[in-house]
């Protein structure tokens, strides 16, 4: 007797050994996945493998609560045609579903939830392949399996392609057209320049106001040309920047702040430039454009902050006076050089909270934690002037101005001040105190009346 179609003892176990995914279903180390070895599989699911196997429409399977993929040899030409480097079989669809294909997974999921089998008719699929896009309507078949108690534990999806669509058909162009129109007023509203360079003839492509900023005549202009117009000290930076952009093995993201003065008026400008260059299969740039943004007014703003930044510090630095911070949930201090040298470190030192509070007087300390600190916390604001022993050895007064940063709950997170060396004013008071004081013993010992009188009470 011959052998049927279909016969299970015509084929090799468990699969049909004829096709690419019958070979590779059958070859597959299942024991690695949550499916297990091949020869425990329910016969539900053999069967289905079968029938799937031998389809000569492009057809999936989904399998099991992780929704593990098998698919026959029809799906794997659609899956390279559409661009699929990977290999899905035996992958849960709910970690990795093709692209192009995700739009299915509401369909699958209403398949395996409801277990009504569903048909979609006519759905768009788009794909990219080598930067080429490419469209396609298909009509899919959507198949609720069963396990062996008659419940979902499967969907079988089966595709028809119905007809392909060139990309640039009439409603894509008007979308496209529509897009454009907003972005190009997104452009105007933001007072943005825009840009593209041709990176073989190096000619750049200008909106009409970045070529009222660069001062330059016509749509498309000499890279060189605008190159002049940047400052010299900026220029061979910018490019530099280009060049790293374009070389292969780039990211392609570009951004670069410059000035520049225009030809025709003399204005100077900062720009901000960003862009992006994309490369072809040879590592080709065929792409390199980006916006400009003018940020006159944000950079003399930062260079007139910068400028008050210096001055307050060279003031900061020639009044000896340290500077400190200290962020009170990390318990972390930061400092500067001068601080760490009155406290008789070396201006390199870094310096913790340990060597802050062991640099107190002992006799100071108590009050600096039992009183001092929580006055500062509940007032904000205050000054104290204690003496610290530098490195166990020479004893200095300081002044100490600290302020309390809150955050938006009144919860204290910063402290910050300045320390001030006020040894010098503190001996030249006690020399003044001394003077009195001898000046008073001679009135209460002297042998006839003498009278004191202040400035005020002369």
């Amino acid at each position: 007797m011959g052998n049927l179609p279909g016969d299970v003892s015509a084929v090799k176990y468990p699969f049909p050994a004829t096709g690419e995914m019958g070979k590779r279903t059958s070859e597959k180390d299942w024991k690695k996945t949550s499916l297990g070895p091949s020869e425990k599989w329910p016969s539900e699911l053999r069967n289905i493998l079968n029938t799937l196997l031998r389809n000569p429409l492009p057809s999936f399977l989904y399998w099991g609560s992780d929704l593990i993929i098998f698919y026959n040899d029809a799906a794997g030409i659609v899956l390279e045609e559409a661009g699929n480097s990977i290999d899905l079989l035996g992958i849960s669809a709910k970690k990795l579903l093709p692209r192009g294909w995700k739009v299915l997974q509401p369909a699958i999921e209403q398949v395996i939830r409801t277990g009504e089998s569903i048909l979609i008719e006519n759905k768009l699929m788009c794909f990219s392949k080598n930067k080429k896009e490419k469209q396609a309507y298909w009509t899919f078949s959507l198949i609720c399996v069963v396990d062996e108690f008659g419940m979902p534990a499967g969907v079988l999806l089966t595709g028809i392609q119905i007809e392909e669509c060139p990309v640039d058909n009439s409603e894509l162009f008007e979308e496209v057209s529509e897009h454009a129109e907003q972005l190009n007023y997104i452009i105007d509203a933001a007072e943005l320049g825009t840009w593209n360079l041709n990176t073989t003839t190096y000619k750049i492509t200008l909106n009409s106001r970045a070529r009222e900023w660069f001062g330059l005549s016509g749509e498309e202009v000499r890279l060189d040309d605008l190159l002049k117009t940047i400052v010299e000290e900026d220029r061979k930076c910018v490019i530099s920047k280009i060049d790293e952009t374009i070389k292969p093995g780039s990211d392609g993201m570009y951004q670069i702040e410059y000035s520049i003065v225009n030809p025709v008026t003399n204005e100077k400008r900062r720009l901000l430039a960003k862009g992006k260059a994309q490369f072809n299969d040879e590592i080709k740039v065929f792409r390199f454009g980006g916006i400009l943004q003018d940020i006159t007014e944000e950079y003399l703003l930062l260079e007139k902050l910068r400028n008050t930044e210096e001055r307050l510090l060279l003031a900061i630095e020639t009044a000896q006076i340290g500077l400190w911070e200290f962020d009170i949930p990390l318990q972390e201090i930061t400092h500067s050089t001068k601080f760490a040298e009155l406290l008789g470190f070396e201006k390199s030192t870094l310096l913790g909270l340990k060597e802050m509070n062991e640099s107190v007087h002992p006799e100071e300390l108590p009050y600096m934690v039992n009183e001092f600190m929580p006055q500062l916390l509940k007032k904000g604001r205050m000054e104290i002037e204690y003496r610290i022993i530098q490195q166990s050895v020479n004893i200095i007064w300081v002044k100490n101005y600290s302020k309390v940063i809150y955050d938006e709950s009144g919860l204290a997170i910063k402290l910050i001040g300045t320390l001030h060396d006020i040894t010098k004013q503190k001996e030249h008071q006690k020399k003044i105190e001394a003077s009195e004081q001898n000046l008073w013993t001679i009135v209460e010992i002297g042998p006839f009346p003498i009278s004191v009188y202040s400035a005020k009470e002369w």
